[in-house]
């Protein structure tokens, strides 16, 4: 993250971008977990931040065969579904 960051900053590039491909076709949304890496889950935040583009796809597997469904939304904020 810190190194798509530092490409923006020192113009190596225009545009950079990170993508997490989800294989589960029930997801609803993209939030890094806290608790499991906090300190990717900030350095996500700060990319973010500082201009680089979070993507998250949805995919299932068929047949051996990875299915793009659609694109998730992201929250970078951490939220869990438990309580």
């Amino acid at each position: 993250m810190k190194h798509l960051a530092l490409a923006l900053k020192e113009k190596i590039t225009d545009r950079t971008a990170v993508v997490f491909i989800i294989q589960r076709p029930d997801v609803q949304v993209f939030s890094p977990k806290d608790p499991t890496d906090l300190a990717f889950s900030n350095a996500l935040r700060s990319a973010a931040i500082n201009g680089v583009r979070v993507y998250a796809l949805a995919t299932k597997v068929v047949d051996w065969d990875l299915q793009l469904l659609g694109q998730v939304p992201v929250e970078l904020e951490y939220f869990s579904t438990s309580h």
